[in-house]
């Protein structure tokens, strides 16, 4: 073989590098890129167009309702004079209706309102009533039994659904609500639903549910889509309930799953919510802005057509709730103009006082939210990150366990889950502001993923946090390396979490 076809690789190796500076991504990410194109093209370009390729840059998040939803989520900014007097009317309803109830308004609402209300009235806070579900036998049980209430319509969205037997019996259920006359719609990932079996699709698709995957892996118009998933899981039925948080639809949940490649079986420790009130419609919103991306059809024909007939009632949805804590959906994409994942955990890090708690099974922050962290122990705070000891992904738990050595030395309390793999994505600040949804404290998750977070505003469920949260920590160690292995395996160990964490950029 000539020289020719060294010459075109590395062409295409420097164009790819040059294209990429020009997109001003995060300097540490373009550096590392950079450096695996021009020194390892063979293997750096079809990882690039692999994960670092961002085609989907500049598409705007379209919605299935043409009002004030239509516009891109940050496009109000252009007449953010007009946007503020909204947001201070919505806010004193809000204190009049806390004063009803003779609940104290809490203390990061107002920033938390203003801040990520500029984004649009999906991010406004709403009086919800939120019910805390633990792990998955509790779980799936409020899952199918708001399904198997469902009346006229049904949303599902996962990043992970699997044709196992909890699977199988979710088809089943919505087979037989699309038999009775319900509309049910399903959205799932491509990637994170990889071994979905095809069967369990066409027969979904063959009783009357609709079915879509989110940026397929081949597709013509957009080509190979590895990099940017959606990531998160919902359950929405009649406009009236939802449920959402860290569980994805997998057996594993319930029964355990190996860790690592061994054949123990560990326990799967995970926390999701149950939701009544109008969070309820801004969250259907999100799957309709999902859909539409996926699919390109919008949901308002169903509505047109009479399918979806309960979603006109969605205005009034606060009848039969008691309503107790206030919530904000904060929706984040890599669509999105503004990083909203990221200065949703800028914010939270920085309105603690006196306690951040912090529950993620990955753990791969960049530069600044470090500084943050760091700040917050700094002035006091009791900063704790819980961790999983076993993970399910060992190349990002080996990144994550550099991190939070490194978080260690600056003050912060670092505890690792022992009984299992803890999966669940929630933060506690204070006494009354939980951040709980699917984001993970990671720069995938932060940049590349659609995600969805709940900030809840609340003394009542926070308290039910702590407690959830003290009773991991308490099965939890603070010990850095286990016990187990002589100095040679211990310094393999160290150098492979070294070697492991140069790729932190691209994770």
């Amino acid at each position: 073989m000539g020289l020719w076809p060294y010459l075109i690789l590395y062409g295409l190796a420097l164009w790819l590098a040059f294209d990429l500076i020009q997109e001003r991504r995060n300097a540490r990410s373009t550096i590392a890129w950079v450096v695996t194109l021009l020194a390892m093209p063979f293997l750096g370009i079809p990882l690039y167009y692999a994960f670092g390729k961002n085609r989907i840059k500049g598409l705007m998040r379209r919605r299935a309702f043409y009002d004030q939803h239509a516009l891109s989520p940050h496009e109000h900014l252009q007449d953010d004079l007009v946007r503020r007097p909204y947001i201070q009317q919505n806010l004193t309803q809000i204190d009049d209706k806390l004063a009803q109830l003779n609940l104290k308004a809490p203390a990061a609402l107002k920033d938390f309102a203003r801040t990520f209300g500029r984004f649009g009235d999906l991010y406004d806070p709403t009086l919800n009533e939120v019910k805390l579900l633990v792990d998955g036998e509790d779980t799936f049980r409020e899952i199918f039994e708001v399904l198997m209430a469902a009346k006229n319509y049904i949303l599902v969205q996962y990043y992970i659904l699997r044709s196992d037997r909890l699977g199988l019996e979710l088809q089943k259920l919505l087979i037989a609500k699309a038999k009775s006359g319900v509309a049910v719609y399903v959205l799932y990932d491509d990637i994170g639903s990889f071994n979905l079996s095809s069967s369990y699709v066409r027969d979904l698709k063959a009783n009357g549910v609709f079915v879509a995957s989110f940026l397929p892996i081949h597709s013509w118009k957009r080509g190979l889509q590895l990099n940017f998933r959606n990531h998160r899981k919902l359950v929405v039925v009649d406009g009236e309930e939802a449920l959402t948080g860290g569980l994805n639809f997998g057996e594993e949940y319930v029964s355990g799953l190996p860790i690592l490649g061994t054949k123990d079986v560990s326990r799967w420790r995970d926390t999701h919510v149950r939701i009544t009130g109008p969070a309820v419609g801004k969250l259907e919103d999100v799957f309709f802005d999902d859909w539409h991306f996926a699919t390109g059809d919008s949901l308002e024909v169903a509505l047109r057509s009479g399918l979806l007939p309960a979603l006109t009632d969605k205005k009034n949805p606060e009848k039969n709730i008691a309503p107790r804590e206030v919530v904000q959906v904060i929706p984040s994409a890599p669509t999105d103009e503004a990083l909203v994942g990221v200065l949703l955990y800028m914010l939270t890090i920085q309105k603690a006082q006196r306690r951040l708690w912090i529950a993620t099974p990955y753990f791969v922050p960049d530069t600044p939210l470090t500084r943050e962290l760091e700040l917050c122990t700094l002035r006091g705070v009791d900063v704790r990150l819980l961790i999983p000891r076993k993970s399910d992904n060992p190349l990002v738990h080996w990144v994550g366990a550099t991190y939070a050595a490194k978080m260690r030395k600056t003050g912060v309390r670092v505890l690792f889950y022992e009984p299992g793999f803890m999966h669940q994505k929630v933060v506690l600040v204070d006494d009354d502001l939980c951040l709980l949804g699917t984001t993970n404290f990671d720069n995938r998750a932060l940049y590349l993923n659609f995600e969805t977070t709940l900030a809840i505003h609340g003394a009542d469920f926070c308290r039910k946090v702590e407690a959830m949260l003290t009773l991991d920590m308490a099965v939890s160690s603070s010990s850095e390396d286990p016990a187990n292995g002589g100095k040679i395996t211990q310094f393999l160990r160290l150098q492979r979490e070294n070697l492991s964490r140069l790729l932190a950029p691209l994770l």
